[in-house]
C-alpha cells in the first residue's frame, strides 16, 4: 500500500507540473493569437489608407480626363493628350479595384485570425501549439494511470481491512487432555493468518496409553475358532521375550479389502491375503509403554489364542 501511495503521489506531482506547463503554453498561445490579430488589423488599416489614396488619385484622374476631353472637343489640345488622360484614369480605377480586393482579403484574414485560423498558407502549428497538444495527451495518460493506481489502493485497503478483521478474531486457547497421552498427529496446523475453527472441529489426535491393543492377522479359515472375549497371550518380539495377557475385543474381516463406511463392494487387489484382523486388548501393560515411547505403537508381536 505504501508503494502504491508513493506512486500515486509521484503521478499527481507529474500531473501538476504538466498542468503548469499547459497553463504557461496557453498564455503563450493567447499572446500569439493577440499579436496575429493585431498584425492583421494593422494590415487592414494600411490597405485601407492605400485604398483612400488610390480613390483620391482616381478622382483627380477622372477630372483631368474630363477636362482634356472637353478641350479636345473645343480644339484646344491634341487628341493624344486626351487619350493619355483617359488611360491614366482607367489605370487609377483598376488600381482602386485591386486595393478594394486586397482590403477584402485582409479583412477576411483578420476575421480568421480572431478565430485562431490561418488563410495565407498551409496551416502550420507553432511550437506552443504543438507542445500544448503533446502535454494534453500526456495528461490524459497520467489520469488513466492515476485511476489504475487508485483502484489498486482501494483493493489493498479492502484487503488490509479484511486481514485486520481476521486478526481481531484470533484467540489463544489452551488445549487440555483429561488423561496422560501423547500427540500422535496435528490435524489443523497454523498458517500466516491462522485457521478458523468451528465448535467440535478436531485439532489433534492423541494416544491414550491406558488403552493399548495388539492386532493379529489370522487366516480366514481360523474364524470358527475365534470369539470375542477369548483369552490370548501376546509375546513381544523386541528381544525381551516378554508375554502380556489379553482378551479378544474385536474381530474384523477383510483387511485391505473393505474400508469402514464403504457401501459398495470393490474387487480387492490380487496380493491381498485372506485374513482376519483380530484386536486383543492388553492387560498389565509394562512401564516402558509410556507416552514418551508412544505407548509402544508399532512394535511387532506374536499372538497365541487360548481355545
Amino acid at each position: 500500500l505504501g508503494v502504491a501511495l508513493a506512486q500515486q503521489r509521484s503521478l499527481q506531482e507529474k500531473r501538476n507540473s504538466r498542468m503548469a506547463l499547459i497553463a504557461q503554453l496557453e498564455r503563450y498561445q493567447q499572446s500569439q493569437h493577440i499579436l496575429e490579430t493585431r498584425f492583421a488589423q494593422e494590415a487592414v488599416q494600411r490597405t485601407l489608407g492605400e485604398l483612400r489614396q488610390a480613390q483620391e488619385a482616381l478622382a483627380i484622374a477622372r477630372i483631368e480626363a474630363d477636362r482634356y476631353t472637353s478641350l479636345v472637343e473645343a480644339g484646344a489640345v491634341a487628341r493624344q493628350l486626351a487619350d493619355e488622360a483617359v488611360s491614366r484614369a482607367k489605370q487609377a480605377a483598376k488600381f482602386v479595384e485591386s486595393k478594394q480586393a486586397e482590403l477584402r482579403r485582409q479583412q477576411t484574414a483578420l476575421q480568421a485570425a480572431r478565430q485562431g485560423l490561418q488563410l495565407d498558407a498551409a496551416r502550420t502549428f507553432s511550437f506552443p501549439q504543438i507542445r500544448l497538444i503533446d502535454l494534453q495527451i500526456e495528461v490524459v495518460d497520467i489520469d488513466a494511470e492515476l485511476l489504475a493506481v487508485a483502484t489498486t489502493i482501494a483493493e489493498l485497503r479492502r484487503e488490509i481491512a479484511n486481514i485486520k478483521q481476521q486478526l481481531s478474531l484470533q484467540r489463544l486457547a489452551t488445549v487440555k487432555v483429561p488423561t496422560t497421552a501423547v500427540v500422535w498427529s496435528v490435524i489443523h496446523k497454523t498458517g500466516e493468518l491462522g485457521i478458523p475453527l468451528a465448535a467440535g472441529d478436531p485439532i489433534v489426535k492423541v494416544l491414550d496409553c491406558t488403552d493399548v491393543w495388539a492386532t493379529a492377522l489370522v487366516a480366514e479359515r481360523e474364524n470358527p475358532r475365534l470369539r470375542v472375549g477369548q483369552e490370548a497371550t501376546v509375546r513381544l518380539l523386541d528381544g525381551s521375550d516378554r508375554r502380556l495377557s489379553g482378551i479378544v475385543r474385536a474381530i474384523r474381516g477383510g483387511p485391505g479389502k473393505v474400508e469402514v463406511g464403504e457401501n459398495v463392494a470393490v474387487p480387492p487387489p490380487d496380493l491381498v491375503r485372506n485374513e482376519l484382523a483380530v484386536d486383543v486388548q492388553l492387560h498389565n501393560l509394562p512401564e516402558d509403554f509410556s507416552a514418551e515411547r508412544f505407548c509402544g505403537v508399532g512394535q511387532s508381536v506374536e499372538v497365541v489364542f487360548r481355545s
